[in-house]
């Protein structure tokens, strides 16, 4: 058998194929994510930073390379994959929350005001997908430096001093925040509040999402 001959410069690397696209959400069908297979020889072959461009798709950014595979004469192969910036996009689940109260007003020489209990209740969430890349040419330089978005609270008074129920002025001395007459306007417009506190996740690289739970006001 010959020995393994070598026609070309591959002190860097050579694209071995057309780069491949796939699409990893099927909400929005989109190709977000290039794979593109690469030779060099391996006496000269060196990472790449995450966040390099590819030379092509200068949106995509690299966020992965692969084990680098022997083929001979110094020679190895290995796949880069890289991401472009997704747009956000909504999920929909159930999931329970427990809607706040009101306070009401009921007694001689008053005009009564209904009021009702903090319940639970099983309700369609909406699951915003939010995606960030940090580092070199990123939004942040870090992901702990991307904000943390809270649930709805409800206090009256101070911010530390939590209620379960609402009310306007004309019920308490100091009136809830939001006020019930708030909160029903936003019931009435099918307005949404957070349901929980917003959770942040490694995607690819340095892309990291964050997800924040809305449900309707009820």
């Amino acid at each position: 058998m010959s020995a393994f001959k070598v026609d070309g410069d591959f002190t860097v690397a050579v694209a071995t194929a057309k780069p491949a696209f796939s699409n990893p959400f099927p909400e929005v069908n989109l190709g977000y994510v290039l794979r593109q297979p690469f030779m060099q020889l391996l006496a000269n072959y060196a990472e790449l930073a995450l966040n390099t461009a590819h030379p092509d798709f200068a949106s995509y950014k690299l966020v992965e390379e692969s084990e680098r595979t022997p083929i001979g004469a110094g020679l190895v192969t290995w796949e880069r994959t890289y991401a472009a910036l997704p747009t956000a996009f909504d999920q929909f689940e159930t999931t329970n929350y427990n809607f706040i109260g009101f306070f009401g007003t009921f007694g001689i020489n008053t005009t009564a005001v209904s009021g009702r209990d903090r319940f639970v209740k099983a309700v369609t969430s909406r699951v915003y997908n939010e995606f960030f890349l940090v580092g070199t040419g990123g939004s942040y330089t870090t992901a702990a430096d991307i904000p943390y978005l809270t649930a709805q609270e409800y206090y009256v008074g101070e911010a530390t001093q939590k209620t379960d129920y609402l009310g306007d002025d004309d019920i308490l001395d100091t009136p809830s925040t939001p006020t019930r007459t708030d909160y029903e306007a936003m019931i009435a417009a099918d307005d949404e509040i957070i349901s929980e506190d917003s959770r942040l996740a490694h995607w690819l690289g340095n892309y990291w999402l964050r997800q924040t739970r809305y449900v309707k006001a009820q």
